[in-house]
């Protein structure tokens, strides 16, 4: 065998090991995503209070009903998020900000409802959402796919809008959700694909999932 033979064998083995190497990760990992989620929603079981002033209809503080209908009960939710994680031998603490953007019609809302002994016409003019996110879970590396499990723990935010016969009331409440998400992690070097399935099984109920790309260092 002569040597540049030699030489060629062992680069090649040289190089196999280098990329075991960096298919597999370290114990302590920090990671830093980006993704977006798609979900359904049934946003009914959070309190709402009224956001005084000095131009609110009459009885706004009294509106319940048009709060059980479209789009807080059975609505599509879509939008971005960022998670930062910290994994130290395969226990995942994750911390995060989420954005769910509800897709509704406004005049698929319209309704009449009897309030202060009388009828008025309601409508949804807008819902917004946001959420922080904390999260601890387990995963189970495989060279370059690890399976995860985490439970999640959100604080939600909700402002939204009536109209009331025209005018405008503005309503928030917050809510703590607490839930379990299932998925997996594909890994290239230090960048990652990941995707999961989620639902909260305590607080405003959700059902979906999310696809994340990020960094791992």
């Amino acid at each position: 065998m002569n040597l540049p033979l030699l030489a060629m064998m062992a680069l090649s083995v040289a190089h196999a090991g280098q990329e075991e190497e960096r298919a597999t990760r370290d114990d302590n990992v920090v990671e830093l995503s980006f993704g977006y989620l798609g979900q359904w929603s049934d946003e009914r079981n959070r309190s709402l209070e009224l956001k005084p002033t000095s131009n609110d209809p009459p009885f706004a503080g009294a509106v319940t009903d048009p709060f059980l209908g479209k789009p807080y009960l059975g609505s599509v939710l879509a939008g971005p998020m960022l998670e930062w994680r910290g994994i130290y031998k395969q226990v995942r603490l994750t911390a995060g900000v989420r954005f769910p953007f509800s897709n509704f019609r406004p005049s698929d809302t319209a309704q009449t409802v009897d309030f202060g002994g009388a009828s008025h016409d309601v409508v949804v003019r807008s819902m917004s959402l946001w959420d922080f996110r904390t999260g601890i879970g387990f995963e189970l590396p495989f060279k370059r796919v690890s399976p995860f499990f985490d439970v999640l723990g959100d604080v939600q935010t909700m402002t939204t809008q009536l109209a009331i016969d025209g005018a405008t009331a503005t309503y928030r409440g917050r809510a703590f959700s607490l839930g379990g998400r299932i998925g997996a992690r594909y890994q290239v070097d230090h960048l990652f694909l990941a995707i999961a399935a989620e639902a909260t099984a305590i607080g405003p109920l959700r059902l979906g999932g999310s696809l994340q790309v990020g960094l791992g260092f």
